[in-house]
């Protein structure tokens, strides 16, 4: 299994950065893992956007989704060029398609402007998805509004925390996982509930037992480096900091 950070970015992007997204691909098979502002760009220097099987998005905060529109329009604009294929899912939280609708009406009032180009689904999160060798599965954490963290089960077991503050499920989804890819946008003097800062993130990947923290969703100006510091005051493993265009073979 191979992960590649297309955004690692907060709310707002890190100088030459992008919001958050992912790019999850493991024996053929290529999912994104939220789409924020500037992921969709950096998506096509890795795989053709139309080869991808699923889009999955955590929430439904801008910095998670913005990019959905991009990508869009290459679908759509796209189709005239290439032969027809299989169109890629996409996969929202509960009563995310109304939200994304919202926002792409301010130009186009279609309520098909998404389901037309994207196989367009709104998850189950008590079902959990199979998509060719992965299993995803989720599981509800603190932030608002509703929010799910992702276990993602193929030839290794990647956890995504998405955004959370301290809260149950993020234990459950890490697991014993291969990696632990978790947020940590608190500065340690934060004490906002709906974010982590990077000791608790360290404390919950060590109490988990994940084989590797990797930190992520960091705005530079609260400290990149700092965070791999306090972080590792917690967790015994291998810690690092996610950055755009940085590539992790899992299970290895």
């Amino acid at each position: 299994m191979r992960l590649t950070v297309l955004g690692a970015s907060p709310a707002c992007q890190n100088p030459g950065g992008a919001c958050s997204g992912y790019l999850v691909e493991d024996d053929g098979t290529a999912v994104v893992i939220d789409c924020g502002s500037g992921v969709f760009g950096r998506l096509q220097q890795y795989v053709q956007p139309e080869a991808v099987q699923a889009v999955i998005i955590s929430h439904m905060h801008a910095d998670h989704t913005l990019d959905l529109m991009q990508y869009r329009y290459y679908l759509y604009f796209s189709r005239a060029s290439r032969p027809p294929q299989q169109r890629p899912a996409l996969y929202l939280p509960p009563e995310g398609h109304n939200k994304l609708l919202g926002i792409s009406s301010m130009q186009d009032p279609s309520s098909a402007f998404f389901s037309e180009i994207f196989d367009t689904h709104e998850y189950d999160p008590t079902r959990g998805l199979t998509i060719g060798p992965l299993t995803i599965n989720f599981v509800p954490v603190r932030h608002i509004p509703h929010t799910y963290a992702m276990r993602i089960k193929g030839s290794a077991q990647l956890a995504y925390s998405a955004d959370s503050g301290p809260c149950p499920g993020l234990l459950e989804v890490s697991r014993n996982s291969d990696l632990f890819l978790c947020e940590c946008a608190n500065n340690e003097q934060s004490d906002y509930p709906f974010h982590l800062t990077p000791r608790q993130a360290g404390a919950v990947a060590q109490e988990a037992g994940a084989r590797h923290l990797l930190l992520t969703h960091r705005w530079w100006v609260d400290g990149t480096e700092s965070a791999v510091a306090e972080a590792s005051e917690k967790y015994r493993g291998p810690v690092e900091l996610a950055r755009e265009d940085m590539q992790v073979t899992i299970g290895r």
